[in-house]
């Protein structure tokens, strides 16, 4: 644990240095009034304070207080504090389900394209990419006219180059899937006029809070997350859980990242553990990772809430080899490819360790 007596001497130390001016021979030994004690306490182990907060650890005491926030399991946290963090459902998911929810291999609602090999199994697909011009040409016009349609966009130019009549089919097929492309996307995004009035259209886009909240909540789930997607993030400004909605409908991967970067915020504002809080938030930036990697992003909400948050009050070796071991890390600094250079001289592997015919089929049922 911090000793108690460690932090405040730190808070006085800085108190003194800072009202010498910060010259280095300053005298150590001014005496600070009882409210300068509290208010550098709170300057010191917290976000700043809030309204209240003086005359707390006025009524509690500063020595008190200080022992409190070094054992916040014993403060009683703030209730509104669960409510603000409720929206941000990543927070709580571990990797795999956060890759499941929010890592989609297609935009939402949009349904997975059929393949080629799909549409072209076994010989036929042999025909129509190394097969003579004249079984090229057979294998398409064998297939049935709504699958030839799919086919014909797909195939490289170099397949039809010598089938002229296949190229003008090609040419109007590709046409025809252009157009089905964007009537999805219009009916995956339609324009706001299509789905308000125009009285809904101006209060969405320029109206009050008030007025956007109360149009907001009279639509239904699907078509305020069709109308969300046409608004700038300005309006959905006070109101988390529509931005998130907002978010899950564009780029659901961004929200992960948004989650984890509001909840910290609210925590900041609203936890009475203060003092958990900012260590929280500096370790998190000491043992720092690259959310902007896409591999390392999915795993850093367990990475704050797994490898950081429980041991800001503990041991230091305990937090220092949660960071190092957790996949966050490891993803990061690429260390889950680290290899040693002996690897393949010992164990199994080693020289010598099966004759050429065991290692071959040793080979071949670990290939």
């Amino acid at each position: 644990m911090i000793p108690r007596l460690l932090l405040t001497a730190a808070a006085t130390a800085l108190t003194a240095y800072s009202a010498s001016g910060g010259h280095a021979d300053a005298r150590f030994d001014t005496k600070l009034s009882p409210d300068q004690k509290i208010r550098q306490a709170i300057n010191r182990l917290t976000f700043g304070a809030r309204p209240g907060d003086v005359d707390e650890v006025r009524r509690m005491g500063v020595e008190k207080w200080i022992e409190m926030q070094l054992h916040p399991e014993r403060i009683a946290e703030n209730p509104l504090l669960p409510a603000r963090l409720k929206p941000f459902e990543s927070i709580r998911l571990d990797g795999a389900a956060i890759l499941k929810q929010y890592y989609p291999q297609y935009p939402p609602g949009m349904m997975r394209p059929v393949t080629l090999n799909e549409l072209l199994p076994g010989d036929q697909f042999r025909k129509v990419y190394s097969g003579t011009a004249e079984q090229r040409r057979a294998a398409i016009k064998a297939l049935d006219p709504a699958v030839r349609v799919k086919v014909l966009p797909m195939l490289p130019p170099q397949v039809l180059e010598d089938l002229p009549e296949l190229q003008k089919e090609q040419t109007e097929a590709r046409k025809a899937a252009e157009e089905e492309r964007q009537a999805e996307m219009r009916r995956l995004r339609p324009p706001i006029n299509e789905l308000l009035t125009p009285d809904q259209v101006r209060i969405a886009t320029r109206g009050t809070p008030a007025e956007r909240a109360a149009l907001f909540d009279s639509l239904s789930q699907e078509k305020f997350e069709k109308v969300a997607a046409t608004l700038p993030p300005d309006a959905l400004a006070g109101r988390p859980e529509l931005r998130r909605a907002v978010n899950m409908s564009r780029f659901p991967q961004q929200v992960v990242i948004s989650d984890l970067r509001e909840a910290r915020l609210y925590r900041a504002i609203y936890s009475n553990r203060q003092l958990e809080e900012v260590l929280t938030d500096f370790w998190f930036n000491h043992f720092n990772v690259y959310e902007a990697k896409a591999q390392t992003l999915p795993l850093l909400p367990s990475y704050e809430r797994d490898a950081i948050r429980p041991h800001v009050l503990g041991k230091f070796k305990d937090l220092l080899l949660a960071t190092a071991r957790h996949p966050a890390m490891l993803t990061y600094l690429d260390n889950w490819e680290s290899m040693a250079p002996e690897t393949f001289e010992i164990g199994p592997f080693a020289p010598g360790r099966f004759s050429n015919g065991q290692r071959f089929l040793a080979g071949r049922r670990t290939a």
